[in-house]
């Protein structure tokens, strides 16, 4: 399964694909539509399954558009 069909922003896909990460793992594919919509998750898996990346995607992107709304001066 590709991001995109998790809703994942472009440029998060984008960045990911930098690193060649096109498919999602199976934890991401069941934790990251969860985080999107805030609610909260506790995932087991084995190591090296993408668990960091499953947390990680939501928060950054959550992260990015808050900062994108905040005003600097």
């Amino acid at each position: 399964m590709k991001f995109t069909s998790l809703n994942t922003p472009e440029f998060i896909v984008r960045a990911l694909e930098t690193k060649n990460i096109t498919e999602c793992t199976e934890i991401q594919k069941e934790v990251i539509p969860l985080l999107s919509e805030d609610k909260d998750v506790i995932g087991q898996s084995k190591t090296g399954s993408g668990k960091t990346f499953a947390y990680a995607i939501p928060a950054a992107e959550r992260r990015i558009r808050k900062a994108a709304t905040r005003r600097f001066w």
